[in-house]
C-alpha cells in the first residue's frame, strides 16, 4: 500500500467516525457551565469538556427494540421536594406557587432525583406543571410565557436522540373588550371591561349562540373585525412526556435497570414549576371497535345540528394561533363582500406538532354524534394533513390519532375520518370538549425514514469529499467502488428507501404530487451514484442540491396547516352540510365583491377609536412601508397604550409603498414620522434637509428641535398670562411620561448612535439592530477534538482540521470581513481625527490679518464665521470641532490592507465559499462553523428544528493585546431607523412626534410588539430590537441570551456621511477581482481608493463641506503665509 492510499484510508475512517457521529448524536447541555474569556465581559463561551456524555447513538426506535420487551413497573410518585442536591446544578426553588407546592427549575438549571429500583422495568413519565406566569425574584426563575423544553436525563445521560426535547405548552385564552361608540370602557380603577374566551359569557353568549351575527369583536372605523388579545392561562396541566417531533404517538417509555439510579431534567428554555412527577405505564387506549362496543349502540337521531364557529375556540396551546379572514367562499360563516370578517381560525398558525386548539359544544342527549368540521387544506398537493382529536381531555380511541384532511382548493365538510372510516363519537348530555392537536398521524414513519435519509445521504456526501476534496474531477477515476464500497452501496440502500417512502405516500394519498416528486428526484440520483462509481464525482453537485430540496420537503412536510370555518356536531345518518355555494351564489358574491373593490380599500388601516382624528390635539402622521399585519400591530398598540395615555396627541398610522418617502417629503406631502428607515436614511436625508435633527442646539427649526432637556425646553415654559403654553405636554413631561432624548438614547448600545449622527446633530433613533456572530455545531466540535476559537489566531489553527474532513467554514466576504478585523484592532473605515489641526488650519486661513496676534474677540467673531459658514459644529460636549471626518477612506491604512487582504486569503488560499445556502449546510453538517448575522438564529430555530440543541451563536473570536491578553471581539451592526420627517412644521408637532417616537422604542411597547409578531408570523419572527431590554425580555435560553449580552458589549457601527453608498460597490469590485482573476488583495483595494475618495469630494462639494482637496489647497496657502505651519503640524494630529 502507498503511502498516499495510506493517508487516505485513515482519513476515510476518520470521517466514517465523524459521520456516525453526525447522524446518531442524542444532545448536549444548553445549560453547560460557560465562563467569560480572561476577565473579558464581551467574550463569553460555554463549556465543551462535558459535552460527550450528552451524545447517544440510539434512536427511540433502537431503544425500544433492545428494552421493549421488559416490562411496566408499578406506580411510583416522586417526592418533588426531595430532589438530589449533589446531582443538581442551577436555580431551583421549592415553593408553593399556583396554590399548589411545586420545584421551580430555572432555565440554567439540571434536576435530579435519585430512585432505587428493584428489578428491571419500563416508565412512562407522567408530570403536572405550572402553565401561568411567575417571577420568583431571579432572572432565571422568571418566565416569559413561552414554551418550556427540557431534556430528560437518565444517570445524567440522554438515552436516546427523541429524549433531547420534550416541550411543555401552556394555554391561552382571547380577551375581548368592550367599546362604546368606538371607545373602550373602563372600570373604576381604569382598566379596560373585558372578557375572556373561557368565561361564561363568552360561552352562552356566543360560542352557543345560533346567531351568527351576533360578534364578539371590536371593529375599527371602518367597520372591520380586529382579532382579540390573548391572555396566558394561569393552570396546572398534566401530561405524559411525549417526542416533540410527533415521530411516535405514544408516550416516551424510559428503562431502568435494577439498582439506584438518577432520573432529572435539563433545560434548554424557560423555568418550569413542577408539582407531580409520576413514573408509570400509561393506559392502553382502545381500538375503535372496542371503543363502539363499550359504549353500546346509540346513535344521536335528532334533527339539531349543533354548529360551533371554529373561531370561537376557547383555548390555544400558543398566542400564534388566531382568527383569520377568509373571502373565498360565500358560504364562510359568517361572510361580508366588502367587510373583514373574522369568520376561520387555523391555516399557517396551527401546523406545528403538538399546537392545539379547544372548543366546547353543548348537545342535547348523550350518544354518538358525526364531527364535521368544515375545512381547507389548500396548502400542500398531494398530501393529507392530520390531527389526534381528545373529546373530555381524553383520546376516545387509537384510530383518533391519525384523522385525514386531504388537499383540496375547496372547503369540504367531510365526518372526521382516517381516509377510510367516517368515525362517530360518543358524547355526554350537555358540555363537552373538543381539542383538535397537530400531530403528523400515518406520515410519522414516513418522515422518520426521510430523516434518517438525509442524514445518511449527508454523511457519504462528506464521505466523498474526503476521497474528490471541493473540486471533483469529473474525468478522474476515483476508484470509488474499491475505497468506498459502503457509499455506494448505502447510496442504493437510500434510494430503495425513498422509492418505497414515495410509493407509500402514492398509495395512501392516491395521487403523485409534489411531495412524491422530490423524493424520486433524489432517489433517482442516488440510484444512479451507487450503481456507476464512474459517474460519482460527475453527480456531487446534484447530489449537493437534491439533499437541500429533501431537507426542504422533510421541513414543509413537517408541517401541517389546516383552516377550520365552523364544527358541525349532528346526527350520524343525517346529510353532511354544504360545503361551497353553487354556481349562481357563488357568481352573486363574486359580483358583489367586485362592486364593493371600488368603494372599499382593504389595504387601508383602521383605528378602533375615532380619536385618531381627533381635530382637538395635534395629529402626527406615521407611514410604514411593513406589512397591513404589522402595521395593523402599530395600529392596535397605539389605541390600547398610546392614546389613553397621551392626552392631546393623535396618531394616524399609514401603511404606503416603499421607495415613496423620499420624493414625498421634497414634495411637501409625506409624514411626521417614518419606521423603518434603512441604516444610511437619516444622514443621506439629513443633507438634503428632509429629516430634523433631534438635539439640535442651533435653534434652527429647519435643521431640527431639541428634546435633550424637555422640562426646560419651550415646550414647559409659561406665557405671558403665566399659564403653560401646551398644558397637555406640560403634564406629560412632569410626569416623565415623555422621555428626553438623553434618557431614550440610553436604551440602546451607544455605537447605535453612530450612523444616526452626523458633525454633531442625531436625525433618528435606531429601530432594529443586529450584527454578526458565530454559529458553530457543538457536536462536530466535540467529535473533531477542536474548540470554539477566542482569537483568530485560534480560528486559523481549526482551518485545517475542517478542511481535512471536507468541512466548510462561512464567513462575510471583502470589507464586510475586514472591517470586523480592523475594528477589533481600532482602525475606523474613515480617517477621522485630528481637531485641532484642521480648526487651527481654518482660523489661520481664513483670518485676514496675522492669526499669531489674533485677539480674544477677533478669535470668537473668527469661530463664529466659520460655524455660519458651515466648517465647524460644537458637539455633545460643547467642543467647537471641524467637519473634516468622513473626507477620506481608510481602506488604504496598513492596518485595513492587512485585514482585506486576510479575509481575501479564507477564500483564495483557504477557499472558503463566496455564495451558498448557510441553513440547509449549517443543518447537514457540511459548514459546521459560520460567521452569519445573528438573526440566522430565527431560520435555523423552525427549518432546522432537528439539530435542536446541537448548536449554538455566540461572540466572534478577535484580536488578543500583546500584554493584557485582553481579547478585543468587536463585531460590526447594522440598524434601521425611526426618522422625524421635515413635515413637521411648528414645535407642537415636534414634540408630538417625539412622543410617539420614543414611546414606540420603549422596553414595554418593543415587548408587545415582538410577541404580537412572534404571534402573527411564528417563531421566526422574533424581532431584533435595538431596545436591549426588550431584547432581554424574548425567549431566549440562559446560554442564548448571555452570548447576545456579551455581543452587546462589543458592537461598533460604521458612521455615515455623504457618499458612503459608494463604498460598499467599489470594495466588492476589489474583492471580485482578487477572487476571480487572483489580483494581488493590497494593489487591488489601493486600485479603488482614489475613486472612492473622488466620489465622497463629490458628494461633499454638493452639500458645501470641506474636502480632502479643499484642505490641500488651504495647506498651500497657510504654508506660504505662516512658514510651513502647515507642514510642521499636520503630524501632531491625533488620528
Amino acid at each position: 500500500m502507498t503511502g498516499n492510499s495510506s493517508k487516505t484510508l485513515r482519513g476515510i475512517a476518520v470521517m466514517l467516525l465523524l459521520v456516525m457521529t453526525l447522524t446518531c448524536f442524542g444532545t448536549i447541555g444548553a445549560s453547560a457551565a460557560g465562563d467569560y474569556v480572561n476577565g473579558s465581559e464581551s467574550l463569553y463561551r460555554t463549556s465543551l469538556d462535558d459535552v460527550e456524555k450528552y451524545l447517544t447513538s440510539t434512536t427511540y426506535d433502537d431503544y425500544r427494540n433492545i428494552y421493549g420487551s421488559t416490562g411496566y413497573g408499578k406506580t411510583v410518585e416522586l417526592d418533588i421536594s426531595s430532589f438530589s442536591p449533589d446531582d443538581s446544578i442551577g436555580d431551583i426553588k421549592v415553593t408553593d406557587i399556583g396554590g399548589r407546592k411545586a420545584i421551580v427549575c430555572g432555565d440554567n438549571s439540571t434536576v435530579n432525583w435519585k430512585l432505587d429500583f428493584d428489578d428491571n422495568v419500563l416508565y412512562n413519565i407522567y408530570i403536572e406543571y405550572y402553565t401561568g406566569d411567575f417571577d420568583l425574584g431571579d432572572d432565571n426563575l422568571y418566565s416569559k410565557s413561552a414554551t418550556a423544553e427540557r431534556y430528560v436525563l437518565i444517570d445524567n445521560l440522554v438515552p436516546f436522540k427523541e429524549a433531547r426535547s420534550v416541550e411543555f405548552e401552556k394555554a391561552w385564552e382571547d380577551v375581548y373588550y368592550e367599546m362604546q361608540n368606538g371607545k373602550y370602557i373602563y372600570d373604576d380603577e381604569g382598566n379596560k371591561l373585558s372578557f375572556t374566551s373561557t368565561s361564561d359569557r363568552f360561552i352562552k353568549n356566543y360560542l352557543f349562540s345560533a346567531d351568527i351575527n351576533n360578534r364578539p369583536y371590536i371593529t375599527d372605523v371602518n367597520n372591520n373585525e380586529l382579532k382579540p388579545d390573548k391572555k396566558l392561562i394561569a393552570d396546572w396541566v398534566g401530561k405524559y412526556i411525549y417526542d416533540s417531533t410527533g415521530y411516535f404517538s405514544e408516550p416516551l417509555s424510559f428503562y431502568f435497570e435494577k439498582g439506584t439510579h438518577l432520573i432529572g431534567f435539563q433545560a434548554i428554555r424557560e423555568p418550569l414549576a413542577i408539582s407531580k412527577i409520576v413514573l408509570t405505564a400509561a393506559e392502553t387506549v382502545p381500538s375503535y371497535q372496542e371503543y363502539l362496543s363499550a359504549h353500546g349502540d346509540k346513535d344521536y337521531t335528532g334533527d339539531e345540528s349543533i354548529v360551533i364557529q371554529a373561531e370561537y375556540a376557547i383555548k390555544t396551546s400558543e398566542n400564534t394561533i388566531y382568527q383569520l379572514n377568509d373571502r373565498s367562499s360565500a358560504y364562510s360563516e359568517p361572510q361580508h363582500s366588502a367587510l373583514v370578517r373574522l369568520n376561520e381560525i387555523g391555516g399557517d398558525k396551527w401546523q406545528y406538532v403538538g399546537q392545539w386548539i379547544e372548543w366546547q359544544v353543548e348537545v342535547p342527549e348523550e350518544g354518538y354524534y358525526s364531527i364535521i368540521p368544515r375545512s381547507k387544506q389548500s396548502y400542500y398537493s398531494g398530501i393529507y394533513v392530520s390531527r389526534k382529536i381528545y373529546i373530555n381531555g381524553e383520546l376516545p380511541f387509537r384510530e383518533a390519532n391519525n384523522l385525514r384532511f386531504a388537499y383540496s382548493s375547496d372547503w369540504k365538510t367531510d365526518p372526521l375520518n382516517d381516509g377510510t372510516t367516517n368515525f362517530k363519537f360518543y358524547l355526554n348530555k350537555g358540555v363537552n370538549t373538543i381539542r383538535m392537536e397537530v400531530v403528523l398521524g400515518d406520515m410519522s414513519e414516513i418522515l422518520n425514514t426521510v430523516e434518517n435519509s438525509l442524514s445518511a445521504i449527508n454523511g457519504y456526501y462528506r464521505k466523498i469529499l474526503m476521497i474528490t476534496g471541493p473540486d471533483a474531477d469529473k474525468g478522474r477515476d476515483y476508484n470509488f467502488d474499491k475505497l468506498i464500497p459502503d457509499v455506494l452501496k448505502g447510496l442504493l440502500n437510500e434510494s430503495k428507501n425513498l422509492y418505497r417512502v414515495s410509493d407509500l405516500i402514492t398509495e395512501l394519498t392516491g395521487d403523485k404530487g409534489e411531495h412524491s416528486a422530490t423524493l424520486d428526484r433524489v432517489a433517482l440520483i442516488c440510484e444512479r451514484m451507487g450503481m456507476y462509481p464512474n459517474t460519482v464525482a460527475g453527480q456531487m453537485s446534484t447530489l449537493k442540491d437534491y439533499s437541500a430540496s429533501l431537507g426542504t420537503w422533510l421541513s414543509d412536510t413537517q408541517n401541517q396547516p389546516l383552516d377550520i370555518d365552523y364544527i358541525s356536531v349532528q346526527a350520524v345518518a343525517k346529510e353532511a352540510p354544504k360545503a361551497e355555494p353553487g354556481f349562481f351564489a357563488n357568481l352573486w358574491y363574486e359580483i358583489q365583491k367586485f362592486y364593493q373593490s371600488f368603494f372599499n380599500d382593504y389595504n387601508s388601516l383602521g383605528s378602533t377609536s375615532e380619536n385618531a382624528s381627533d381635530a382637538s390635539g395635534v395629529d402626527v402622521v406615521v407611514w410604514t412601508a411593513s406589512s397591513r399585519d404589522q402595521a395593523q400591530i402599530i395600529r392596535s398598540l397605539v389605541d390600547d397604550e398610546f392614546t389613553p395615555n397621551y392626552e392631546g396627541i393623535n396618531v394616524d398610522i399609514k401603511l404606503v409603498a416603499g421607495g415613496t418617502l423620499l420624493p414625498a417629503t421634497l414634495a411637501g406631502t409625506g409624514p411626521d414620522v417614518y419606521l423603518g428607515g434603512a441604516q444610511g436614511d437619516p444622514v443621506n436625508y439629513a443633507i438634503r434637509s428632509a429629516v430634523l435633527s433631534l438635539n439640535t442646539k442651533t435653534g434652527n427649526k429647519n435643521i431640527g428641535y431639541n428634546f435633550t432637556d424637555l422640562k426646560n425646553s419651550v415646550w414647559n415654559e409659561k406665557n405671558e398670562n403665566g399659564e403653560y403654553k401646551y398644558p397637555a405636554f406640560h403634564n406629560l413631561i412632569e410626569s416623565n411620561t415623555i422621555k428626553s432624548f438623553e434618557e431614550v438614547r440610553k436604551w440602546f448600545a451607544d455605537e447605535a448612535m453612530v450612523p444616526l449622527t452626523l458633525y454633531g446633530e442625531t436625525y433618528a433613533i435606531p429601530m432594529t439592530m443586529s450584527f454578526s456572530m458565530m454559529f458553530y455545531r457543538k457536536d462536530i466540535f466535540v467529535e473533531l477534538g477542536i474548540e470554539v476559537p477566542n482569537t483568530w489566531d485560534d480560528f486559523y489553527d481549526i482551518i485545517y482540521t475542517m478542511q481535512s474532513n471536507s468541512l466548510d467554514i462561512g464567513f462575510p466576504t471583502g470589507t464586510g470581513g475586514s472591517m470586523i478585523l480592523m475594528y477589533q484592532q481600532d482602525e475606523s473605515l474613515y480617517e477621522e481625527g485630528n481637531y485641532d489641526y484642521y480648526r487651527e488650519l481654518f482660523r489661520r486661513y481664513y483670518y485676514d490679518g496675522d492669526y499669531n496676534s489674533i485677539t480674544d474677540t477677533k478669535l470668537k467673531d473668527l469661530d463664529a464665521r466659520l460655524a455660519a459658514d458651515g466648517y465647524t459644529y460644537v458637539d455633545e460636549e460643547g467642543n467647537t470641532l471641524p467637519k473634516t471626518d468622513g473626507m477620506k477612506i481608510n481602506l488604504d491604512s496598513d492596518i485595513s490592507l492587512a485585514a482585506f487582504k486576510d479575509v481575501c486569503q479564507f477564500f483564495t488560499m483557504y477557499d472558503f465559499p463566496v455564495t451558498y445556502d448557510f441553513a440547509n449546510r449549517f443543518r447537514s453538517g457540511e459548514m459546521p462553523l459560520a460567521v452569519s448575522d445573528y438573526t440566522s438564529y430565527n431560520t435555523l430555530i423552525v427549518f432546522a428544528p432537528e439539530i435542536n440543541g446541537l448548536w449554538e451563536f455566540t461572540p466572534l473570536p478577535g484580536v488578543a493585546d500583546e500584554l493584557t491578553q485582553e481579547i478585543n471581539n468587536v463585531t460590526i451592526g447594522g440598524i434601521s431607523t425611526i426618522m422625524m420627517m421635515r413635515s413637521v412644521q411648528d414645535e407642537a408637532t415636534a414634540l408630538g412626534a417625539w412622543a410617539f417616537m420614543q414611546w414606540y422604542m420603549s422596553a414595554d411597547v418593543q415587548s408587545a410588539y415582538g410577541n404580537e409578531m412572534v404571534a402573527l408570523l411564528g417563531p421566526s419572527a422574533k424581532q431584533p430590537t435595538a431596545n436591549i431590554e426588550a431584547l432581554e425580555r424574548m425567549s431566549w435560553s440562559t446560554d442564548e441570551l448571555r452570548n447576545l449580552q456579551s455581543q452587546f458589549k462589543a458592537v461598533a457601527c460604521t458612521p455615515e456621511y455623504p457618499g458612503s453608498y459608494i463604498i460598499g460597490r467599489y470594495t466588492n469590485f476589489a474583492f471580485l477581482d482578487v477572487k476571480n482573476n487572483k489580483a494581488d488583495p493590497i494593489e487591488e483595494m489601493r486600485s479603488y481608493i482614489s475613486d472612492i475618495n473622488v466620489e465622497l469630494t463629490r458628494k461633499r462639494e454638493e452639500f458645501r463641506l470641506p474636502t480632502a482637496e479643499f484642505i490641500k489647497e488651504m495647506e498651500r496657502v497657510v504654508n506660504e503665509k505662516y512658514n510651513n505651519w502647515a507642514a510642521d503640524n499636520k503630524k501632531e494630529g491625533n488620528k
